[in-house]
């Protein structure tokens, strides 16, 4: 038995309700604007997206499961607020698998190169099987990405199969920083992750296809 509710989930008290999934893409930027946010996080910095992650995380229950998609520059975010945040997952939850999604992927909604984090309640952190998609595609508003796009992570993610597009991170081997893009011993180096190459002609299009879309809507 489940139940359905519409409702703005920061209103949830979680403290008295856990729950064993949980799907979300949360709003992404800064918190300014965002003042009414009461949740009681240790994460006090200035990204929005990284209040809903605590959120997520706090209310799991026991071997509880979480997908949540957040912008890469989580992975690669050394500010004090966040190393902080990382080390309250690897300490206390199991980051089992982290999904590089690659940029334009979920236009036209944002052109922000993503990540899918999969975390369960389960902890602590050991070895998180990272998968980076790229298929060589160029994705846009109207190239989106499809099911048939996440098959061989699908694959590669059940038995932790280690590809030129997969590896693995031992958190033990990772800098204090919790760098998770920084050069690796065991590869050549995944810094090229963090660029986020972002097709600008095909994102100036999509803005003035859109921009005329509102004219026409504003003539009506």
């Amino acid at each position: 038995n489940f139940e359905i509710i519409l409702k703005d989930s920061l209103d949830i008290n979680y403290k008295n309700k856990k729950y064993d999934f949980v799907l979300t893409n949360p709003p992404f930027g800064k918190k300014s604007g965002w003042d009414n946010i009461h949740i009681d996080t240790h994460y006090k910095g200035p990204n929005l997206d990284y209040y809903f992650l605590e959120h997520v995380i706090d209310s799991l229950a026991v071997n509880g499961k979480a997908a949540i998609i957040l912008p890469e520059r989580f992975l690669y975010d050394v500010s004090k607020e966040c190393i902080t945040l990382k080390d309250k997952i690897f300490q206390n939850y199991n980051l089992d698998c982290i999904l590089s999604i690659p940029s334009g992927a979920l236009l036209p909604y944002t052109a922000v190169k993503l990540c899918i984090l999969f975390i369960s309640n389960s902890g602590p952190t050991d070895r998180i099987f990272f998968y980076n998609l790229n298929n060589g595609k160029k994705y846009s508003r109207t190239n989106t990405i499809k099911f048939d796009d996440f098959i061989d992570f699908l694959e590669s993610a059940k038995n932790r199969t280690i590809t030129e597009h997969s590896w693995i991170i031992n958190i033990s081997d990772t800098p204090s920083s919790y760098n998770l893009l920084l050069k690796d011993k065991e590869r050549n180096s995944y810094e090229f992750l963090s660029d986020s190459i972002v097709n600008i002609e095909q994102t100036i299009r999509n803005n003035e296809l859109l921009l005329t879309e509102l004219s026409l809507l504003r003539e009506k």
